[in-house]
């Protein structure tokens, strides 16, 4: 029996996009993900030793004692592949991810924070903070009061 749950994330971006948004959602991940635009990445399952393939991002578990893998991910690696609509399809044992306990809901948010504060950027909005309560994130800006006098 397999102990990774696939899900289907319901968001559409390029695999750069996908990656920055696990490098912010989980810093210390950043210098372990694996990304191989062709798919070609391979996945373990240390518990019940299973291998798939077809991934175009990898997390590499972290075996217990060690420092080979990225931290917090136990027992079973993380894929991400493409599926063929263009979204993105997660292969994670969620239970064992110390301190993440909803990787698409984070990923989903994450994506959607990188891409409001891309629309703010162009403009010409200044990020003042961002917050974060529960599942809600939030962004404060400065929003320039000539641009609604002159629209």
């Amino acid at each position: 029996m397999s102990h990774w749950q696939k899900s289907k994330l319901n968001l559409k971006c390029s695999l750069e996009v996908l990656k920055r948004a696990l490098s912010h959602i989980m810093p210390e991940w950043s210098k372990h993900i694996q990304v191989d635009p062709s798919g070609q990445l391979s996945i373990y399952n240390s518990y019940d030793k299973e291998t798939r393939k077809g991934y175009q991002i990898k997390i590499p578990y972290n075996p217990h004692g060690t420092s080979t893998g990225a931290p917090g991910v136990r027992w079973a690696d993380i894929g991400i592949r493409k599926n063929e609509d263009g979204t993105w399809g997660v292969d994670a044992d969620t239970r064992f991810l110390e301190g993440l306990r909803n990787l698409d809901g984070e990923i989903r948010m994450e994506v959607a924070m990188m891409k409001e504060k891309a629309k703010a950027q162009l403009k010409g909005f200044r990020i003042v903070s961002e917050d974060r309560e529960g599942d809600v994130k939030s962004i404060t800006m400065d929003v320039p009061v000539k641009d609604y006098l002159t629209a």
